[in-house]
């Protein structure tokens, strides 16, 4: 769900000499410290951040909390989760189901999806990206509760409800009202709406980044961070920023993360039109490889998923890769395709 990045340096205890030091000494002294100030930057510098947690961002999605700031473990999640239950698409799978929504593959979605057409620089474009009125209200509480069919229990993302605050206009978003007694659809409407973002960009991002949409029985801890937003890795769990938490502030906060990629692109890493080295996983050692970002829309992806998959990735969905595998991006381009229909992200760059 992303922005981003956790570092880590580690730093050693320096003895200190009681006597007066010489010229040479200084000298010494001086050089030991510029060196280990090299040392911490390139530490810094070197993110262990996984490929749910993008780059800091100006705006919206800041460096991480320091290891002494407050925060709360979701444990492992589905944007660099390994592999999922693999099911065979739902019989009529791409279909029209009621409301005109696509029935879906189920809890593998887009494992009948298979790798043609697949872009790294073109994921998906503008056109369907910021297209608000790509399902209505009712589209969209339909659709989860197509897909979280097999849920049990009080926590279902179909039955729950809460407060959304009202927002007044800025760059980003327009206003919108806010309520109470809200489900899901409702705050979904709400936020897409008022940020320009196409409804189905988010439900794909929330089921990519905490599994809600088919979760059976969903956590109060999945909710909290429902997008992944404010919520670097540490070695492979999420440590959440707690001011963050929540589904409407993570709703909200998403939205309007991906219409500040849009909106003020020269604060982020990755742009349109530009062409970068993108890694394939957090590893230096992997290395990485040049990615023309076609659109907009794209590069917002890589700028909270700064990581492409490799082909032994791709060719594992939805199971494991190789040891250089990153799957947040692979899982978004495969998800979107299996929810919405082959093509689904095919248009005008």
């Amino acid at each position: 769900m992303g922005a981003e990045e956790w570092a880590r340096a580690v730093h050693a205890s320096v003895p200190v000499r009681r006597r007066r030091p010489g010229g040479a000494f200084l000298l010494l002294a001086v050089v030991g410290l510029v060196t280990a100030v090299v040392v911490v930057a390139l530490a810094v510098g070197r993110s262990d951040a996984t490929a749910s947690t993008p780059a800091a961002d100006v705006l919206g999605r800041p460096a991480p909390p320091s290891p002494t700031a407050p925060v709360f473990d979701v444990g492992p999640m589905p944007s660099f989760r390994t592999s999922w239950d693999v099911v065979p698409p739902a019989a009529g799978a791409g279909a029209p189901a009621t409301g005109d929504v696509m029935a879906p593959y189920g809890p593998g979605a887009g494992a009948g999806v298979t790798l043609r057409g697949f872009d790294p620089g073109n994921l998906i474009s503008d056109q369907v990206f910021y297209d608000a009125s790509a399902m209505s209200e009712q589209q969209i509480r339909s659709f989860i509760a197509l897909q979280g069919a097999a849920c049990t229990g009080e926590l279902c993302l179909a039955s729950r409800t809460w407060t959304l605050d009202p927002a007044a206009a800025d760059a980003y978003c327009a206003a919108y009202p806010g309520g109470t007694g809200l489900d899901t659809a409702a705050i979904l409407a709400q936020v897409s709406t008022a940020c320009g973002i196409n409804p189905q960009v988010m439900l794909v991002t929330l089921q990519k980044e905490s599994s809600l949409l088919d979760r059976p029985t969903p956590t109060e801890a999945n909710y909290d961070a429902a997008f992944g937003w404010h919520c670097p890795d540490v070695d492979g769990a999420a440590a959440c920023d707690p001011a963050y938490r929540g589904f409407p502030v993570q709703a909200a906060g998403m939205a309007k993360q991906w219409s500040r990629y849009r909106v003020s692109p020269e604060n982020y890493s990755y742009r349109s039109g530009r062409t970068y080295q993108i890694a394939w996983d957090v590893d230096p050692q992997c290395g990485a490889a040049p990615v023309t970002m076609r659109n907009t829309a794209t590069a917002s992806l890589y700028n909270y998923t700064p990581y492409q998959p490799n082909a032994a990735s791709l060719a594992a969905y939805p199971g494991e890769g190789d040891q250089c595998s990153s799957y947040g991006i692979r899982n978004f381009w495969f998800l979107f395709q299996g929810y919405f229909g082959p093509g689904a992200v095919v248009g005008t760059p």
